[in-house]
């Protein structure tokens, strides 16, 4: 009998725990977003965010704003303009959310800080938040920007030249400095270019890095890459021509770029593609936009692009790529004090699907 008792207990255990997590799971399809509670340099609490499609909010998950069990680092932002942080990404596999952080005290300035850890928040597809990677820089002051990883190994971006890519991998403590003569990095993704996944950044308008560049061959582990740049794109500091963040490939050939810049200085969402070998730029959308935009990405909805991004005027919006003359709409407003900044659309884990297939081979077999 109090073996029975006991293992309903555990079944009821369980139970209750595989309700917690589908309570907190992320819907396929969904949109998450980073919300930081700053738009200042200041050290602010950030949140991953879960939104549908059409812009209700799902749930909030806080990241951790002191260290927790388990080796888990407090997870700051700063969330204006300069320090351009806050970025997202999904990784390879499908399974996590990435994004880079610092183990810094609400308040403190993360740009001048040096001596605290600088963290990878992963999340999973059940909203999971593990905390434990980091690495210390010392006394050395930069912003960290973005985190992309294939399972294991994560390449992390910042704004300081003998830190601009960093690789690291889940739980480590320490990290090896990729590139280190590379002023200006933005965002750091992962895509495949037809031929294998290949790790990418953008640069900001620092001088002699605007643009679009792949870093090594694939997906690089070792010190002394420089970065190269995509064959079209600005060979210097050309403001005029993008100050670009984010970026989305919705194919080898076509790569859309999130601009910061105000909407008169032509900020908004630009369209490149490749022909010949060359990147050249299509069109820029603005339309229905304020503000330039943070975080970018997008799917294909029946044969058309669909992009979503955040604004820098805190908003959540959408355009259908139907060409020039498309226009945004707005799914969601942040809220007062706070900013938007990366955004990713989630998909089915690699895993599910296999089960799934096999669940149906197996079903069809009996028949």
């Amino acid at each position: 009998m109090r073996r029975a008792i006991f293992f309903m207990a555990a079944l009821a255990s369980v139970a209750a725990f595989v309700n917690d997590v589908r309570a907190a799971a992320l819907s396929n399809g969904n949109l998450v977003v980073v919300r930081i509670n700053s738009t200042s340099g200041a050290a602010g609490a950030a949140f991953v965010e879960e939104y549908t499609p059409g812009g209700t909010l799902v749930q909030s998950l806080p990241l951790p704003t002191a260290d927790g069990a388990g080796d888990n680092q407090t997870c700051t932002m700063a969330g204006n303009l300069t320090t351009n942080e806050g970025y997202l990404s999904l990784s390879t596999n499908g399974q996590y959310l990435t994004l880079a952080c610092h183990d810094a005290a609400l308040g403190t300035t993360v740009a001048t800080a040096g001596a605290h850890n600088r963290v990878v928040a992963r999340v999973d597809m059940s909203g999971n938040i593990d905390t434990t990677t980091r690495f210390n820089p010392g006394t050395v002051g930069f912003n960290v920007r973005s985190a992309v990883m294939d399972g294991n190994n994560i390449w992390v971006t910042s704004n300081r030249n003998d830190r601009a890519v960093m690789h690291t991998t889940f739980g480590s403590t320490t990290g090896t400095v990729l590139t280190n003569t590379f002023a200006g990095t933005v965002v750091g993704k992962i895509f495949n270019d037809g031929i294998q996944n290949q790790l990418y950044l953008s640069a900001d308008n620092n001088t002699s890095t605007v643009g679009m560049y792949s870093v090594g061959v694939g997906l690089p582990t070792s010190t002394g890459i420089t970065p190269a740049r995509l064959n079209g794109f600005p060979l210097n500091n050309t403001p005029d021509v993008m100050t670009p963040a984010d970026f989305w490939f919705a194919d080898p050939s076509t790569i859309y770029f999130s601009d910061t810049r105000a909407i008169a200085s032509g900020g908004g969402l630009q369209k490149w593609t490749l022909n010949s070998g060359v990147w050249s730029w299509q069109y820029t959308l603005n339309s229905g936009l304020a503000g330039g935009l943070f975080g970018l990405t997008g799917i294909d909805e029946g044969g058309v692009t669909r992009l979503y991004a955040s604004t820098t005027d805190n908003k959540l919006v959408s355009v259908l790529d139907t060409g020039a003359a498309s226009a945004f709409s707005t799914l969601a407003t942040g809220s007062a004090g706070s900013i938007f900044r990366g955004v990713v659309v989630t998909v089915p884990e690699p895993g599910s699907l296999s089960l799934l297939a096999l669940g149906c081979f197996a079903l069809i077999r009996r028949r």
